[in-house]
């Protein structure tokens, strides 16, 4: 298996952790401390962010510390991702696409962006990264 293919797996794996823990954390969050739906998921996406940063950043790409470096990056792929996401869920649904369509495209796009995004410049060693992304 080719070190792309074994780091895609693995961040596959991160990933469908990552989203049962955003789901536990808004039903928890929901159910429990009562928030308002829309609060409780965004908690819950800040939950399943870093869980997911930490497995990517210790399994997946196997760093060791520089948070400092990694970490902002992180963040705000994830947060495009995230906007990213919405946008073509409304830009679909808004052109009289069905959700499930806008869902699914979603499912399968934002996956491949972030992992791309964490490969090439998030997680990237200064001498690995990609000309134009900062060092």
């Amino acid at each position: 298996m080719s070190n792309v293919t074994y780091q895609a797996a693995r961040f596959g794996a991160v990933g469908i952790l990552a989203t049962i823990v955003h789901v536990a954390a808004a039903i928890l969050l929901v159910d429990f401390a009562k928030l308002p739906v829309f609060w409780a998921n965004i908690g819950a996406f800040a939950v399943a962010v870093l869980v997911s940063y930490y497995g990517n950043h210790h399994w997946t790409f196997a760093c060791r510390g520089a948070h400092a470096r990694y970490l902002p990056r992180f963040i705000s792929v994830a947060a495009l991702g995230l906007a990213v996401g919405q946008i073509t869920v409304w830009a679909i649904t808004a052109s009289g696409g069905h959700y499930r369509v806008a869902v699914v495209t979603v499912a399968l796009m934002v996956p491949a962006f972030s992992f791309v995004a964490s490969r090439l410049f998030v997680f990237a060693e200064p001498n690995d990264e990609v000309e134009g992304f900062p060092g």
